[in-house]
C-alpha cells in the first residue's frame, strides 16, 4: 500500500479519482515541490526552493491544472514553509518516507509524515498543510489526531525520549506544535485495534483505489 492509511481512511475518504479539487491539486503540488527540495538539499550543488518550484512546475506544464500552481498563492505558500523551517531546531534524517505497523495477519497500519527531524533526544515529526487547519477537524477529529497516528507508528522504529509532532499551517503562516506522551500513544492504539476489523474491511472494499 504506497499512501497514508490515517488520511486515505479517516480524512480522503477516498473521493472518486475524477474528481479532483484545486485545493488537494495545489496541496500536492506544494508538497512535491518540499520533497523534492529535501532530495537536493543533501547534495553536492544544493539548490533553492524557488528553482524546484520552476523545476517541478515545468513537469506540469501542458496540464489542465498548470494555471493553479503558477499563481500567487502557491508562491506565498512556499515562502511561508522556507520562513518557518528557518525556526525547527533538529536535523531533517526522513522525508516522505512510508512507516509500517504490522497489527495482525490482516491488517498493517502505514504512515508517511512529510518529515522527520531530530534533535538530541527529541523526535520532531512534522506535517505540512495548505489550510488553515487540518482538514481531519472537519470529520470532528482531535486536532492532533495525525500527528498521535504517527507519534505511534514512529514508537515502534525509532527509540526517543521525547515526541514532539508539529503542523506547518501554510495558509496562516504558523507552527503549532505539541508534546506527544505516552499515554496519547496508548489511546492512540487502543482506538486502531478496536477499529482493526473496520479497517481491514474498509481496504478490502477499497484496495483498487488504494493501490
Amino acid at each position: 500500500m504506497g499512501k497514508d492509511l490515517f488520511l486515505d481512511t479517516y480524512i480522503r475518504k477516498l473521493p472518486d479519482p475524477l474528481i479532483v479539487k484545486e485545493n488537494t491539486q495545489i496541496g500536492v503540488f506544494v508538497h512535491q515541490v518540499i520533497a523534492e527540495w529535501f532530495k537536493n538539499r543533501v547534495s553536492l550543488f544544493p539548490v533553492s526552493l524557488d528553482d524546484v518550484y520552476h523545476k517541478v512546475l515545468k513537469t506540469k506544464q501542458g496540464s489542465a491544472y498548470f494555471h493553479n500552481f503558477f499563481n500567487e498563492e502557491t508562491k506565498n505558500y512556499l515562502d511561508n514553509f522556507a520562513e518557518m523551517f528557518k525556526s525547527l531546531d533538529g536535523e531533517v534524517f526522513a522525508s516522505e518516507k512510508q512507516y509500517s505497523l504490522k497489527m495482525d495477519d490482516d491488517l498493517t497500519l502505514t504512515g508517511k509524515p512529510d518529515f522527520l527531524m531530530k534533535n538530541g533526544p527529541t523526535l520532531l515529526i512534522v506535517d505540512v498543510k495548505t489550510g488553515g487547519r487540518p482538514p481531519h477537524e472537519k470529520y470532528g477529529m482531535d486536532h492532533w489526531a495525525q500527528l498521535k497516528y504517527f507519534a505511534w507508528l514512529l514508537s515502534s522504529h525509532f527509540e526517543a525520549q521525547e515526541m514532539v509532532g508539529a503542523y506547518l499551517l501554510l495558509k496562516g503562516n504558523k507552527i503549532s506544535e505539541v508534546k506527544i506522551t505516552k499515554k496519547d500513544m496508548a489511546e492512540t492504539e487502543k482506538y486502531f485495534r478496536a477499529k482493526a476489523g473496520e479497517i481491514s474491511e474498509f481496504i478490502e472494499k477499497n484496495k483498487i483505489l488504494m493501490a
